[in-house]
C-alpha cells in the first residue's frame, strides 16, 4: 500500500516543481513624452505684420517664393510654419530645424502665418502669434484691405442681462487707405441685414433675450476694394 501512495506522489512533486510564476507587467507607457520642458514662443520677423511683401523670388507671373523668418525659441528642436490663404483658408505647412523656411505662394494674395515650436522631449507645442501680409502681384499698385479681425464678443459667447452689445473689430490695409466698415447683423447664419457704415472700429447694437446673432464686417478702402471678415455669433440670455 505504501508503494502505491509513493507512486502517485511523484507526479505531484513534478507538477509543482515545473510550474512558473507570471512575471509582473509594467503598465508604464514608454511613449509618454509629456515630462519635458514646453518649448518657447517663436517671435515672428518676416514677412511683417499687415504689410505689403515685395521681397520674394519671382518664379513667374503667378508664383514666387518667400523666405519666412522668426527668432529662435527656447527649448525647441524644430518649427512648423503654417501659411494660410486668407480668402480660402487653404494652409501650407512646412517643417524647419532653423529659424527660416522658404515657401512658394501665389502672387497678389493676402496671407496669414504663424509658427509652432516643437520639442523632442515633450508632446506639448507652442504657437506664436499670427501675422498677415499681402504678397505683391504683377503690376499691382492698389491692394484690397485685409479682412477685419473680430475681437468682441468672442465667437460663441453667451451674454446675460443686456439689451445692448458692443461689437468690436480691428482693420488693416497694406495701402493704409481704409475708408469705412459695413456691419451686418442677423439671426440667420449668413447675415445679410446691414446696419450701415462706420469709420470706427466698434458699434453698439440692440439685442433681445433668447436670440442668437450672427455678424460680420466688410472693410472698404479708397479704391472701393473690399474684404469680409469671418462670421461670428453670440447668444443673449
Amino acid at each position: 500500500m505504501k508503494k502505491i501512495i509513493y507512486a502517485f506522489a511523484l507526479p505531484l512533486v513534478f507538477m509543482f516543481s515545473c510550474s512558473t510564476s507570471e512575471e509582473p507587467t509594467d503598465d508604464t507607457d514608454d511613449n509618454n513624452n509629456n515630462n519635458g520642458t514646453v518649448p518657447g514662443v517663436a517671435t515672428l520677423v518676416f514677412p511683417e505684420n499687415n504689410k505689403l511683401c515685395t521681397q520674394g523670388t519671382i518664379i513667374n507671373d503667378l508664383e514666387n517664393t518667400i523666405t519666412f523668418q522668426w527668432q529662435e525659441a527656447s527649448d525647441t528642436d524644430s518649427y512648423e510654419v503654417n501659411v494660410s490663404y486668407v480668402e480660402s483658408g487653404v494652409t501650407v505647412k512646412q517643417t524647419s530645424t532653423t529659424t527660416e523656411a522658404t515657401i512658394t505662394l501665389e502672387r497678389g494674395k493676402s496671407y496669414s502665418w504663424f509658427v509652432v515650436s516643437k520639442s523632442n522631449d515633450t508632446n506639448d507645442d507652442t504657437r506664436s502669434e499670427t501675422w498677415r501680409f499681402f504678397n505683391e502681384g504683377v503690376g499691382e499698385t492698389h491692394y484690397a484691405p485685409f479682412p477685419a479681425l473680430i475681437t468682441q464678443p468672442v465667437n460663441g459667447a453667451t451674454i446675460s442681462n443686456t439689451t445692448s452689445v458692443n461689437l468690436q473689430w480691428n482693420g488693416s490695409d497694406a495701402d493704409n487707405d481704409i475708408v469705412e466698415y459695413q456691419v451686418y447683423l442677423d439671426t440667420n447664419e449668413t447675415p445679410s441685414n446691414s446696419l450701415g457704415t462706420t469709420t470706427q472700429n466698434s458699434v453698439n447694437v440692440t439685442v433681445q433675450t433668447g436670440q442668437t446673432y450672427y455678424w460680420k464686417v466688410k472693410t472698404i478702402d479708397a479704391k472701393n476694394n473690399t474684404s469680409e471678415s469671418e462670421v461670428f455669433n453670440f447668444s443673449v440670455e
